[in-house]
């Protein structure tokens, strides 16, 4: 699923990098997502000396 994702995701950037004829908005634009991650991190939950799944 991830892969497809990203795969979606780097079609994307092309085609918004073909229509903006520059390369970084686009990039820049991309780094939402990473600060969204960011801000998640804290939310989630420790998992340090639990066993793994499976």
């Amino acid at each position: 699923m991830g892969r497809f994702f990203g795969a979606i995701v780097n079609f994307g950037i092309g085609a918004m990098v073909l229509n903006m004829k520059t390369l970084g908005v686009p990039i820049a634009l991309t780094a939402i997502a990473f600060l969204i991650g960011l801000a998640v991190i804290p939310l989630a939950p420790e998992t340090k000396g639990q066993e793994l799944p499976g």
